[in-house]
C-alpha cells in the first residue's frame, strides 16, 4: 500500500525553495507514494512542472485577506486566524503518513494546525533563521515558534550553518542536513538550448534571484558603476523578478549604467545565460543552500559571493571561489581579480566544477529524503 505523503508549501514562483520542491517531487518514486500538494496560493512559475501524479489541494488566501495595513500584530493575528480555519476546513477527513511543510514561515504556520492529521511530521528550514529571522511575523513568540519545531519528527536543513545556527536561535540540537537537488546532467542539457543574449562585452557577471530586499542586487549596480569608472567593459545580467525591479533600474539610470546593466526578467530556463557569463555573482545578506549558486558551478562557472551562510559552505570558506565582503568596493575588488587574471579565472571555473561533481549527489540526497518521508 502506498504511503501517503503531503507537502504544504506557498507558492510555486520562480524562486530557490520552490526550485528545490520541484526536483523533489520530480524525483520520487511514485510507485512507493501518494503525493499531495497543497498550496496556500496556486501561482506560480513552476507550476507546469508539477509531476502529473501529484494531487493538488490549495486556497486563495487573497480572496479572504488582500490588504490589511493595520498593526503588524493585528495583521498577524488575522492571518493566522484564517490559516487555522482553513486548516481544519480542508484537512478534516484528511490523515497522512508524512506532512511536509517543505519551509519555514507561513507553510510551517499552517503545518502546525494539521499536526494531528500527519502520522510523521517534518518541516524544511531553507535559510539561516539566526540572521534572517523573517518567519517572526507569522509566529508571534520565539517561544511559539520553537514550541513547532520541538514537536516535529524531523527538522531538514539545507545547509551545517543553517542548521548550527538554528540551534543557537531556538536552543534545539534536532534534525539533519539534506542538501537541495542539482541535476548536474539535465542542467547542463538544459544550458544547450539557444537562447537570445544581449550584447556581449569583453567580460560578463551574471545573477539569477528574486529581486528583492535580500538579495541585494544594489550592490551588483554600485559595482558595475566602480568598474565602468575605472576602465573596465563589462556587463551585468541580472535574471529575476520582484519588488525591488524598478528600484533597482531608476538606480542604474541614476549611476548611468543602464548600458550595461541588463534586466533579463524572469526565464524558466537561465542555464544558457549562465552558460554563456564568465562569472556567477551573488550578493545577497542572507541564504540558506542558493540553488542557483549549485547550478553555476555545475556549469563551470567561477563564482564570487558575499560571505555568508550557504556559499561559505558550499564554496568551501573561499577554496572553491571567492568570498568577498559586502560593500561595493570590496565586491568590485574581487570582480576585477578575475577580469584581469585568466589564470586565476580558469583555476576558479575547474576547482567549481570538481567541486559540485563530488558535492552534489542526486542518487545520495533522493536516499535520505525517502529515508526521512518514508521512515
Amino acid at each position: 500500500m502506498k504511503r501517503r505523503i503531503l507537502f504544504i508549501h506557498n507558492n510555486l514562483g520562480g524562486g530557490g525553495a520552490e526550485g528545490a520542491l520541484i526536483e523533489v517531487l520530480n524525483h520520487l518514486d511514485y510507485n512507493r507514494y501518494d503525493v499531495t500538494l497543497f498550496l496556500l496560493y496556486r501561482t506560480g512559475d513552476f507550476i507546469d512542472r508539477v509531476p502529473p501524479q501529484v494531487h493538488f489541494k490549495h486556497e486563495q488566501f487573497s480572496r479572504f485577506f488582500p490588504s490589511y495595513k493595520g498593526k503588524i500584530a493585528i495583521r498577524c493575528g488575522l492571518r493566522n486566524i484564517l490559516l487555522r480555519r482553513c486548516a481544519k476546513r480542508v484537512f478534516a477527513n484528511e490523515k497522512y503518513d508524512t506532512i511536509v511543510s517543505f519551509m519555514e514561515s507561513a507553510p510551517a504556520k499552517f503545518h502546525s494546525y494539521i499536526l494531528d492529521k500527519g502520522k510523521r511530521n517534518i518541516t524544511w528550514v531553507h535559510c539561516d533563521l539566526l540572521n534572517n529571522h523573517y518567519t517572526t511575523g507569522f509566529f508571534l513568540t520565539l517561544k511559539q515558534e520553537q514550541k513547532f519545531y520541538s514537536r516535529m519528527d524531523d527538522v531538514i536543513f539545507v545547509s551545517e550553518d543553517a542548521k548550527k545556527n538554528f540551534s543557537k536561535l531556538f536552543g534545539i540540537d534536532k534534525g539533519r542536513v539534506i542538501y537541495n537537488i542539482i541535476d548536474q546532467r539535465a542542467i547542463c542539457k538544459r544550458s544547450k538550448a539557444v537562447s537570445s543574449m544581449p550584447r556581449h562585452r569583453t567580460f560578463t557577471f551574471v545573477n539569477v534571484g528574486s529581486l528583492k530586499e535580500i538579495k541585494r542586487q544594489d550592490r551588483i549596480i554600485e559595482t558595475a558603476a566602480l568598474l565602468k569608472a575605472r576602465g573596465y567593459d563589462a556587463d551585468f545580467w541580472l535574471i529575476g523578478k520582484g519588488i525591488w525591479e524598478e528600484r533597482l533600474k531608476a538606480q542604474a539610470t541614476a549611476l548611468n549604467v543602464s548600458d550595461s546593466v541588463h534586466f533579463l526578467g524572469f526565464q524558466s530556463n537561465p542555464y544558457p545565460y549562465v552558460a554563456a557569463a564568465d562569472v556567477f555573482l551573488m550578493t545577497s545578506d542572507s541564504e540558506g543552500f542558493p540553488l542557483v549558486v549549485a547550478e553555476a558551478m555545475c556549469l563551470g562557472k567561477a563564482v564570487i559571493s558575499t560571505r555568508i551562510t550557504g556559499p561559505m559552505e558550499m564554496l568551501g570558506n573561499g577554496r572553491y571561489g571567492i568570498l568577498t565582503g559586502f560593500s561595493p568596493e570590496e565586491i568590485a575588488n574581487s570582480a576585477i581579480s578575475l577580469i584581469e587574471d585568466p589564470k586565476l579565472l580558469s583555476s576558479y571555473q575547474h576547482l567549481a566544477y570538481e567541486r559540485s561533481i563530488s558535492y552534489f549527489d542526486v542518487n545520495g540526497v533522493m536516499t535520505q529524503i525517502h529515508d526521512v518521508i518514508g521512515n
